[in-house]
């Protein structure tokens, strides 16, 4: 399995400012950075 599957198709559809985050969603929120969950997150 392809580790940045979801980051490269995300650049294909046009998507800018794209990071890999190589923790993980586990490792961003033991980071204590903020998480948005939603259908549409505002901005």
């Amino acid at each position: 399995m392809e580790c940045h599957h979801a980051a490269r198709r995300a650049a294909e559809l046009g998507y800018r400012n794209l990071y890999i985050m190589p923790a993980g969603i586990v490792g961003w929120t033991k980071a204590g950075k903020p998480v948005v969950t939603g259908d549409r997150p505002s901005s």
